[in-house]
């Protein structure tokens, strides 16, 4: 199982979720862009992945979060897009997504993470300063090159055995 991860930083369009770099009574930051590196996405390492791998995704905010619902974070396996889905991490400040890699899933230049958390109906909110609470969507996307996933069946040739003859030395 591939549970080893690599760091990596990748840049956030926030609209919502602009926030300091700590918590202060002077509340949100207004009209300004979001505190640098307040938000990193987590990715597996490289390597292979086989069928029923887990893939596991971990955004980090800046504050602890609370989840409702079941947000989800689209994933591209070759070309189909896949949902690693919420996991843990409500009341703290990293989520884990998942995603269980099925029979048909392959792709063979590495997994794409783009797009954003998709809500489905939930929430994730932090308090950004005393008394503040904020909604929160964000964007992101992330290089995986390296996670190459394969569920191919290795299928073995044909095996030719001797002719049914008696051999001799000599």
């Amino acid at each position: 199982m591939h549970n080893l991860i690599l760091l990596l930083f990748t840049v956030f369009f926030l609209g919502s979720c602009q926030v300091k770099q700590t918590k202060s009574d002077g509340g949100l930051v207004a009209n300004n862009a979001p505190a640098v590196n307040a938000f990193k996405l987590t990715t597996p390492s490289a390597g292979y992945f086989k069928q029923s791998d887990q893939i596991d995704v971990k955004l980090k905010f800046p504050f602890n979060v609370t989840v409702t619902g079941a947000p989800s974070i689209d994933l591209t396996i070759g070309v189909a897009t896949k949902s690693a889905v919420y996991l843990s991490g409500d009341g703290t400040t990293t989520l884990t997504f998942r995603y269980t890699i099925a029979a048909a899933d392959n792709d063979t230049d590495g997994v794409a993470i783009a797009g954003l958390v998709n809500l489905n109906g939930g929430t994730l909110k932090f308090e950004a300063s005393p008394g503040v609470i904020q909604d929160c969507n964000l964007t992101f996307s992330a290089v995986t090159s390296g996670v190459i996933v394969d569920t191919t069946v290795p299928v073995q040739g044909s095996v030719i055995t001797p002719s049914a003859i008696l051999y001799t030395l000599g």
